[in-house]
Order: structure tokens, then C-alpha cells, then sequence
């Protein structure tokens, strides 16, 4: 089961872009886009059974799983 992060690209962010905003501020900006992480896709596709929760954290970094909401 393949999981996917995608960074789409809207206004905000490519004023960003071009104002050479850090990677957290556009990683920040992008979420509140409602971009999903590598993770939260995994953990979403873990809760409709597609994979296992193991699996995705072994194959992702970044947040707890505390820190999600799915």
C-alpha cells in the first residue's frame, strides 16, 4: 500500500516561495492548507485497514502519534 504527502502549491505559498520563507513556515502554511503528511496518510489508510500501524511508522518521521486526529 503506497502512502503519499503531496505539497500543492496556492497563492500563499508561492508568495512564500518567493520571499524565501524557511521550510517550517511553508510546511506550517501548507498543513494549514490542509495538506496531510506522509504520516497522516498512512495512519488514515492504517484506520480503514489498508496497512498496519507498525508499518507506517516505521516507513515515516515526524509527529507522535498522540498528535493526530483521524
Amino acid at each position: 500500500m503506497a502512502i503519499f504527502e503531496f505539497f500543492g502549491v496556492n497563492e500563499v505559498l508561492e508568495r512564500m516561495i518567493h520571499a524565501h520563507a524557511g521550510l517550517s513556515a511553508l510546511r506550517d502554511q501548507a498543513r494549514r492548507s490542509g495538506m496531510r503528511t506522509l504520516r497522516e496518510d498512512g495512519l488514515r489508510k492504517a484506520a480503514a485497514g489498508l496497512t498496519m500501524v507498525d508499518e507506517v511508522m516505521a516507513a515515516t518521521v515526524g509527529e507522535p502519534l498522540t498528535s493526530f486526529s483521524l
